[in-house]
């Protein structure tokens, strides 16, 4: 074997170890990893029918990522990695992915897309979504209380009158 090739192949696996690296640095026992692991199931195939107790499980967790894990979800900026089955946001330019870790926003490095599954929740799953973002979005800027009123008008729910209550 040549040098040149040897030093190619040397390269070459600096380089892919190096890929691999940022995507291990994620934490999996993060409470919200954890919890969407949980739900993992419903999440990747969410219908409407179904995906309820994983809105209210986010929604009522208490945990402050909850609230980026649902704006993100419903923006369909939401990523299943195949391999790990963890939970990400990422952002796609072409062929690559550039993620971002859940539990701290930290950036797990870009990644080739096709190894994550984009979840796109669909007009019903995004206004339950919507639902859900409403006690975050009214403590929140005169934006996001537009927001949150726009999406109580939209699809009200009992649980709703307790967050408006809690602002007043």
């Amino acid at each position: 074997m040549s040098v040149l090739r040897r030093f190619y192949i040397g390269i070459t696996s600096v380089f892919l170890s190096a890929l691999a690296l940022p995507l291990s640095a994620q934490n999996a026992d993060a409470p919200i990893q954890r919890l969407l692991q949980e739900h993992g199931e419903l999440i990747a195939k969410s219908s409407r029918k179904t995906i309820a107790p994983a809105i209210d499980a986010l929604a009522s967790s208490g945990l402050d990522e909850a609230q980026i894990v649902l704006e993100r979800w419903q923006a369909k900026e939401m990523w299943l990695n195949k391999q790990t089955g963890l939970f990400v946001y990422g952002e796609k330019s072409g062929k690559e992915l550039a993620t971002f870790d859940f539990a701290d926003g930290s950036d797990l490095g870009a990644f080739i897309a096709r190894d994550f599954k984009q979840l796109k929740p669909n007009s019903g799953i995004r206004g339950m979504i919507g639902a859900a973002l409403v006690q975050f979005q009214l403590s929140g800027s005169f934006a996001e209380k537009m927001q949150a009123l726009n999406a109580i008008e939209r699809d009200p729910e009992a649980s709703h009158l307790a967050a408006l209550t809690k602002v007043l």
